[in-house]
């Protein structure tokens, strides 16, 4: 029994240093795989070909640093169309949301009754104008009668007063016509401004009676934008700085010239911020009220700066930092950055190496002193 035991107990023991012989042998296994691979790492690393790259130049130059504000477009007056005359709308010209001239037709009525009485008042005025031709003509002839002595003075001066009449009454059919050819061509309700039309109020077949409001537009004479910022913009921001007003058209992002009017010495109630109101000298229908749109403001002048792609700037842990190109290698350079926008960051001429290039393009993976190569 003892014999057993002892027998057991040495196969115990010889499994348990089998297993460390295991044990240590995949560890050496281990560290001879590793040291190979680390070994083809340095050969691969010390065989390398330079890595292309894209540079820029160095150009110091004066910029600004723009600050973004989101802003609204604000519209002029609202104004109200009325109908000079009354009638039926047989015509809607224009539609909510529509940019007119001045003058432009907006909704067209009609009256039959207007066109009688102007084909009336007409033929009345025409009729008289014909019976004063006559009395005219019988007054040219009185006249040289009366000189050869044959009509008495007394028939002559009853001429005149007759020719006389006859033209007051040609004077007021005339007007009488010209108020009724008025009316009749006010039956086309057109735009009293430059703008964009907010709302046609009636619809087709509808009557209109005199002085109704029919329409209202909104005056984009004299748009603006407005945005709400903070005390430290507000104090760096006067009239008369030129800003950029970014709005979203079909897609595309377009710039606008504008120019700040003022910025509000009180605090809005409301948003907690200062108002700043922007106009748009040259405007061309472009913006809607109520638009939202971003504005670049001009706050700091930098002098003496490069400009460069955000790209080319990196970071290390809280170091930012980017590569020059210098005799064919890449040089680590500790920069500090002044961002003009979301693209484009300033960095001060002195930090640079003077008559380097600033590594743009190809400088992932790249170390401090690898070679590289040009490829732009």
């Amino acid at each position: 029994m003892e014999k057993a035991h002892l027998r057991h107990r040495k196969r115990q023991w010889f499994l348990f240093w089998l297993a460390i012989a295991g044990f240590a042998v995949i560890v050496l296994l281990l560290w001879f795989r590793l040291m190979s691979v680390r070994s083809r790492a340095f050969e691969a690393a010390a065989g390398r070909v330079a890595p292309p790259v894209r540079v820029m130049e160095i150009e110091p130059a004066e910029v600004w640093k723009k600050v973004t504000f989101l802003g609204r477009v604000k519209g002029g007056q609202t104004i109200d169309v009325r109908a000079d005359v009354g009638g039926w709308v047989v015509e809607r010209r224009v539609e909510r949301g529509e940019k007119v001239k001045k003058g432009a037709p907006l909704l067209v009525l009609e009256d039959e009754r207007r066109d009688l009485d102007m084909k009336e008042a007409l033929a009345r005025l025409n009729s008289v104008k014909a019976g004063l031709k006559e009395l005219e003509r019988k007054l040219a002839q009185s006249g040289k009668l009366f000189e050869k002595g044959i009509v008495p003075l007394d028939t002559l001066n009853s001429y005149k007063n007759e020719v006389n009449a006859k033209r007051a009454d040609v004077d007021a059919l005339k007007a009488a016509y010209d108020r009724m050819k008025w009316d009749f061509e006010k039956l086309v309700v057109r735009a009293s401004i430059s703008g964009q039309v907010v709302e046609i109020l009636p619809d087709i077949g509808q009557e209109v009676l005199r002085d109704e409001v029919v329409a209202r537009m909104v005056n984009t004479a004299n748009q603006r934008v407005v945005a709400g910022i903070d005390i430290k913009w507000a104090r760096k921001i006067s009239s008369g700085q030129p800003v950029d007003i970014v709005a979203n058209m079909d897609g595309k992002e377009r710039v606008i010239k504008g120019i700040v009017t003022g910025v509000s010495r009180n605090v809005d109630a409301a948003s907690g911020t200062y108002v700043l109101e922007a106009r748009i000298p040259d405007y061309e229908n472009y913006l809607w009220p109520g638009e939202v749109v971003k504005l670049l403001v001009p706050v700091e002048r930098l002098v003496d700066v490069v400009k460069v792609p955000r790209s080319a700037v990196l970071s290390d842990q809280d170091e930012l930092f980017l590569f020059a190109y210098v005799d064919d290698m890449a040089k680590k350079v500790p920069v500090n950055v002044t961002w003009l926008d979301d693209k484009t960051g300033a960095v001060p001429a002195q930090e640079l190496p003077s008559g380097v290039k600033v590594i743009v393009e190809g400088h992932a993976g790249l170390v401090d002193g690898e070679r590289v190569r040009v490829a732009n």
